[in-house]
Order: structure tokens, then sequence, then C-alpha cells
């Protein structure tokens, strides 16, 4: 008998640390600084990471120019598994600080597609200019490092457009830190 319930703890132990590395793929990434190539969010509640190729594409690709409309920032992902696609950029982004997605003196876009729901959202730019829709949050810099090509930061926003048969997106705790090339 007492053989057989060291036995059954040791078993539960086991399950239970299989159950909790398994549940590691459904975690968002830390909140870094250090270039680690990681992205992740919520996307109304649900944990959304990059996964995947597209095209020879990566799930996770950043472009930053400085020298191109006062600062060119965009992230691009996307996750096959999904099939969910995300954008968030702008012009005028330069250098660490916090860029609210509303601004529409620069050239602000952020766009969601899910291929599940065929739900479609963005340009935002194109939605405040042709229709009622919400766009709201802010996309936080935390460090914009040229000389070592490593950008980090944080996102939320809103979004809805009562004109499509959508629910609202509302991205939640967005981290991405990129080390470029």
């Amino acid at each position: 008998m007492k053989y057989t319930l060291v036995f059954i703890i040791l078993l539960s132990g086991l399950f239970a640390c299989r159950k909790s590395s398994s549940n590691k793929k459904d975690q968002l990434p830390p909140i870094t600084q250090t270039g680690a190539n990681t992205f992740g969010c919520l996307v109304n509640g649900q944990v959304f990471t990059p996964q995947g190729f597209e095209q020879n594409h990566p799930a996770f690709d950043m472009i930053v120019d400085p020298t191109f409309q006062n600062g060119n920032f965009g992230i691009t992902v996307f996750n096959k598994k999904r099939k969910m696609h995300m954008d968030i950029g702008s012009n005028e982004i330069n250098n660490i600080g916090v860029y609210p997605i509303n601004d529409f003196t620069r050239l602000v876009t952020v766009s969601i597609y899910n291929d599940m729901t065929n739900c479609y959202f963005g340009p935002s730019m194109q939605c405040i200019l042709t229709g009622p829709c919400y766009v709201n949050g802010n996309l936080t810099l935390s460090r914009y490092d040229l000389s070592n090509k490593i950008f980090s930061g944080t996102f939320e926003f809103t979004l809805y457009d009562p004109e499509i048969s959508c629910d609202t997106f509302k991205i939640t705790q967005g981290r991405f830190d990129k080390k470029l090339n």
C-alpha cells in the first residue's frame, strides 16, 4: 500500500510536468529588450504568437528605416495554424516613446485578418477616412537601437467597424523584441 501511494504520487507529478510544459505554447513570451526575436499578444483574450512560414517569409518580420518619412516602422506577423495575420506600422517613428494608434497626422496602419472567421479590419487609416469605425490604442517603443539593430516595445489597441459583421478586435498585452540582420 505504501509503495502504491508513492507510485501514484510520482505518476501524478509526471503528468503535472507534462501538462505544464505543453501549456507553454499557449503563453505569451516575456517582455524583453535584448533582441530575443519574440512577439506575442492576446487577440480577444486568446494567445497570438508567430507560427509558420508564408512564401518564404518569416512569421515575424520588422522593417525599420529611420531615413524614410522621418522614420518608417512596421511589424508583420502571422500564425498559419490560427490563420491570422497582423500588421502594425507608421511613419514618424524614430525614437523610443508612446505612439497613439489613432494619431492620423502620421500614416498609421493597423490591420488584422482572421481567415478562420473571414474577418478583416484595416488598414485603420482607410477605415477612419471611409466609414464609421473605432480605432484606439498605443504602440510603445522601449528600445529603438539603430547601432545594435534591436527594437522592442509593447502595444494595445481596439479595432471596431460596425459595417463589417465581425466582433471587435481587442488586442492586449502585446509585446515584441526584434534584432534585425
